[in-house]
């Protein structure tokens, strides 16, 4: 009998370990079946007033674009003005960035044009690639310590450009906190909170945070919540408090340097908090074209809110 028991437990192991996994299935199963804040698939074809928005906005987003990826160009003309540590900040930041601006401008007006989401194909083929050899977080932290090093080294304009980097991720994520305080205030069940490198995700009672995989959240975040008792209500406070929490912390920052008055660095700080928020709102709240996996700016989920129509 003893010898059976002994034989019996890694049999009994591997049962436990197999009922673990369909109620983990099962139970991903029935969080698949709820409805998520940004499940809803693009259209196959875009509307007209979203079309001619997406034109606009993508000639707006490929001209900063292409301005500020010329900047370490522009200014290799006057090297005896441009410090080299400053032009190599160009480079590794602001450089990335306007491609990255002129790209997401010209795919907005590819989609202004032709009516539909044009390059879901080539992001697709591409995704393995990148997401092997591109992570949020390794790009995040060694930028991050690049830029430090260079505003220790050299006194000058490196350090406001580290403070607006920093500033910059701090509103993407208090952005998507604020979100996550509103799915948590109306009642919904939160799955995932992606802020810019990090992820934090929900299940079985149980929270996880990691990296971030996919290279694209770097400059952003969502939010993914599930509930059996949605209203409109609901969805449309959820959609309202990311843009919100930007605009209490720039509230608070600007009331705190009127109480101040000058005060040299702070100043900076306001300067940086006012301008990062502004960029994260105009953003957020343009009610561009859904993408093809069905994600959407908060203006465009407020915009559907509004028209009475479900945003998942």
């Amino acid at each position: 009998m003893g010898s059976s028991r002994n034989d019996d437990a890694p049999l009994a192991k591997v049962v436990d370990l197999r009922r673990w996994r369909e109620e983990r299935d099962r139970r991903l199963r029935a969080a698949a079946e709820e409805p998520e804040l940004t499940s809803t698939r693009a259209p196959d074809r875009i509307a007209w007033p979203f079309r001619v928005l997406a034109l606009i906005a993508g000639l707006g987003f490929a001209v900063c674009g292409g301005f500020l990826g010329s900047l370490p160009v522009l200014f290799r003309a006057g090297e005896g003005l441009m410090p080299w540590h400053i032009r190599l900040v160009l480079l590794l930041i602001v450089f990335p960035l306007g491609v990255g601006m002129a790209l997401f401008g010209i795919d907005l007006m590819g989609r202004g044009f032709v009516g539909r989401d044009w390059t879901a194909a080539l992001w697709e083929r591409s995704r393995g690639f990148l997401d092997r050899r591109a992570r949020p977080l390794p790009l995040f932290c060694g930028l991050t310590v690049v830029l430090a090093a260079l505003s220790w080294w050299r006194q000058g304009p490196a350090w406001q450009i580290i403070l607006y980097w920093l500033v910059g991720f701090f509103h993407i994520g208090l952005h998507e906190l604020g979100h996550l305080t509103a799915v948590r205030g109306v009642r919904y069940t939160p799955r995932r909170l992606i802020m810019g490198p990090l992820t934090v995700e929900w299940e079985g009672g149980r929270r996880a945070a990691a990296a971030t995989q996919d290279w694209r959240w770097l400059f952003g975040g969502n939010v993914w919540f599930s509930s059996r008792h949605r209203t409109r209500g609901r969805d449309l406070a959820v959609c309202v408090a990311g843009p919100l929490a930007n605009l209490l912390a720039v509230a608070a920052v600007l009331g705190v340097d009127r109480a101040l008055g000058d005060a040299g660095y702070f100043g900076v700080y306001v300067r940086a908090n006012v301008t990062c928020a502004a960029v994260v709102l105009l953003v957020n709240l343009l009610p561009l074209p859904r993408s093809a996996e069905g994600y959407a700016t908060d203006g465009r989920q407020i915009l559907d809110l509004l028209r009475g129509r479900r945003i998942a």
